[in-house]
């Protein structure tokens, strides 16, 4: 078998913060506010309307950071078949689960499952033999799953089981789409690959969504409706998908599914105070059992040592990838291409 089809583990770099770690937390404030922005448009919605929209609306996007780029376009033809496959399982598929899933539970129950992530790759990883899964890791696992049944059914006004689970359904979709995106990162660099499988998910999307973009009414839609599918298209999708990809490559992917573990709480947040989601104790430790199950399942002993530099201490030296640019505070150029450095299983996106 060719490394393509088996990916092995990466020995993570030794870690600095730089801009990378600025942008991620500024993406994790951004999926933060976006799960209570989009119950507030579902009141006005169908919610395959409205995720039809603006994920077109990010797909267009996404294709107007590449023109601007001075990374290469085109996909070997090969590829667009399973491209189009992915695309269908990690945008279509997801996406359609994660907003049907977000119109039938509470926004807070939403931050926090999809704030378990990680796990769900950790989880596949180790069975699929990409990635070595330690014991602590193993621990962290059954952590965040009790966290996850914790949550469930239980998380608050608002809460409901089936939407739970569409939620849990989406989250594993999107664990399997980042384990088989590995080989393809390899080829492409992040931006152009995840254009690509946008675009090919999107037609699959607008045609399940057809029928209720066909009854929405669309004289009743608010402008605050309008206002969140642009901040949710632009921000948690275009910019989000973009900043989390070229964190994989730029300080690889344990550290990057660490800023995961921000979004929930955040989450929990913004939906009290915008929704006024109320929050219980069965509430707070099923959150903090999926934080602290997702930080111990992610972070290798190195990355540890990275939480205890001191100030004003010099960190070791971050090594680029290879065929990655290093740009000044640390981070990447969006114009660079970086297909030759492949991420390991963990990353993706939360909370879009």
């Amino acid at each position: 078998m060719s490394e393509d089809q088996h990916p092995q583990p990466r020995s993570p770099a030794a870690p600095t913060f730089g801009a990378a770690d600025l942008l991620l937390l500024g993406v994790a404030a951004i999926w933060g506010l976006n799960t209570p922005l989009i119950k507030l448009s579902l009141a006005d919605l169908h919610p395959l309307a409205f995720n039809s929209i603006r994920f077109a609306l990010a797909t267009l996007v996404s294709w107007a950071m590449l023109l601007v780029s001075r990374l290469p376009r085109g996909i070997q033809r090969r590829d667009i078949l399973p491209l189009a496959a992915l695309g269908c399982l990690g945008h279509a598929f997801y996406q359609v689960l994660f907003i049907s899933g977000t119109a039938r539970t509470s926004a807070a129950n939403v931050a926090v499952l999809l704030g378990a992530l990680p796990v769900y790759v950790a989880l596949l990883a180790a069975f699929s033999r990409v990635e070595r899964v330690t014991a602590r890791t193993w621990v962290g696992i059954v952590l965040a799953f009790g966290g996850i049944l914790t949550v469930m059914g239980g998380g608050g006004g608002g809460g409901s089981l089936t939407g739970d689970l569409m939620i849990f359904l989406g989250n594993s979709a999107t664990a399997v789409y980042t384990l088989l995106s590995t080989r393809y990162l390899r080829r492409y660099p992040p931006l152009v690959y995840s254009t690509w499988t946008m675009t090919l998910g999107t037609p699959v999307l607008l045609l399940v969504s057809a029928p209720a973009l066909a009854a929405q009414d669309w004289s009743a839609v608010a402008p605050r409706a309008w206002l969140a599918i642009v901040y949710s298209a632009v921000f948690a999708l275009g910019v989000g998908y973009a900043v989390w990809n070229l964190a994989l490559q730029r300080i690889g992917s344990v550290r990057t599914v660490i800023y995961n573990n921000v979004s929930p709480l955040l989450g929990v947040l913004f939906s009290a105070l915008l929704l006024g989601d109320p929050i219980g104790a069965r509430y707070l430790l099923g959150t903090l059992l999926v934080v602290g199950g997702v930080l111990l399942a992610s972070l290798p002993g190195s990355a540890w040592r990275w939480l205890r530099v001191r100030p004003g201490r010099r960190a070791p030296a971050v090594s680029p990838a290879p065929g990655v640019s290093p740009a000044p505070g640390g981070a990447a150029s969006l114009g660079t291409p970086e297909a030759t450095a492949a991420p390991t299983a963990k990353g993706h996106t939360g909370g879009d």
